[in-house]
């Protein structure tokens, strides 16, 4: 598919048209899904599940096999990881040398109309990796947010006031 799309091919998205799904489907021999599926050439893969970035980054591993590539995938974790583990030490230590860990949101727009703060375990690991650390969820309620799952809070985007001040709490958001 990748060379496809160098040569100016745009795939239907499969996501959305089930005929498109069974079309691409038909022409590969198995596929990667991140959910469970009756389809015999369906490979489930759960890398989006995993709460830290290096057991998502581990699932190189996983996929490698299916390419007689193992020895690589190997090599490339662990490069990953050393490099990973080096920069979460240089960060932290930053943190603790300056005694102060800046404030994190992650954010987007949501269907609904309003601002979503998420805050999936992975992007906890991210952010505290990084030395930081999230707007607590303490803050978000005072504030007005409305936990909707375990890992988000929202408020409506017509609460310009409300984000205009929890964007003066954090140090930085994506």
């Amino acid at each position: 598919m990748q060379a496809l799309a160098v040569c100016g091919y745009i795939a239907p998205d499969p996501s959305f048209d089930k005929q498109a799904a069974a079309d691409l489907q038909s022409q590969v021999d198995a596929f990667f899904t991140f959910y469970p599926s009756d389809n015999p050439k369906s490979i489930s893969m759960s890398a989006v599940t995993q709460d830290s970035p290096l057991s998502r980054a581990e699932w190189l591993k996983y996929v490698s096999v299916f390419f007689n590539k193992e020895w690589e995938a190997e090599a490339l974790f662990r490069t990953i990881r050393t490099a990973y583990s080096d920069l979460k030490r240089a960060a932290q230590a930053r943190s603790a040398a300056i005694n102060r860990k800046p404030v994190v949101l992650w954010v987007y727009k949501g269907f609904d109309a309003d601002f979503v703060v998420s805050k999936p375990p992975y992007k906890l690991a991210y952010v505290e990796d990084a030395g930081g650390q999230m707007l607590p969820d303490s803050k978000l309620q005072a504030l007005g947010f409305v936990n909707n799952t375990a890992n988000s809070w929202s408020i409506p985007q017509a609460r310009t006031d409300v984000w205009k001040n929890t964007l003066k709490l954090v140090n930085l958001y994506f």
